[in-house]
């Protein structure tokens, strides 16, 4: 079995090899730097030497290797600060602004204010002879005046109910009185018209009609 020396007799842990060795470098550099000091000779004539021990050794402990300590993460983010708005209140306005330009004046409004928007007028018929009644317009020509051979007009102006009878008959123009006299019996008693209307409603209203008086054969 091979000799062991005397690191082989101790723990061979890293950090005990490393002190060791520190050790051992240590007295080596002592010795290298130990003074020899001769002193003059004493009353022998021999001189004597003197050997200054060199500065003590200070071993410093080795430093164990430092654990990374991991850093624990926060449990919860770090509220971001916000800032806190101006006081308005406190906020100092000047008196003194820009004036801003003046607007044009406005066109004047009319006096009677915005007018309504107008109804539509409405819409009217007047009357007309009924159709059916057309025969019966010409009434019977007065006996004394037909044996005369007189002929003439009669203008009368009628008042046409809403049933299309004749209300009134007034005069407006005639030839002779017998003609209006003839006229007006035949429009109370035989007349009809289509009565006049208003947006589609029977209305009284009145007509003016012209009635010829001609002798048979002219």
């Amino acid at each position: 079995m091979p000799a062991t020396g005397y690191l082989d007799t101790r723990s061979r842990h890293p950090v005990a090899l490393i002190a060791a060795i520190s050790i051992n470098l240590a007295i080596v550099g002592g010795v290298l730097t130990y003074k020899t000091v001769i002193t003059p000779r004493g009353p022998d004539g021999i001189p004597t030497i003197k050997l200054n021990p060199p500065p003590p050794i200070i071993v410093k402990p080795l430093e164990q290797p430092k654990t990374r300590q991991t850093k624990p993460a926060d449990p919860q983010p770090r509220p971001v600060p916000v800032p806190t708005p101006p006081d308005i209140s406190k906020t100092i306005i000047p008196t003194e602004t820009t004036p801003w330009p003046e607007n044009p004046p406005l066109p004047p409004m009319p006096t009677g204010g915005q007018e309504a928007t107008k109804p539509l007028p409405p819409v009217e018929f007047t009357a007309k002879i009924d159709p059916r009644f057309a025969s019966q317009l010409q009434p019977v020509y007065p006996p004394a005046l037909e044996r005369q051979e007189i002929e003439g007009k009669c203008t009368v102006r009628v008042q046409v109910g809403i049933d299309g009878r004749i209300i009134a008959v007034e005069l407006v123009k005639a030839d002779n009185p017998a003609f209006f006299t003839a006229t007006r019996e035949q429009a109370l008693r035989r007349w009809r018209f289509k009565p006049a209307t208003r947006d589609g409603q029977p209305i009284v209203s009145w007509v003016e009609k012209t009635i010829v008086f001609k002798m048979p054969g002219n």
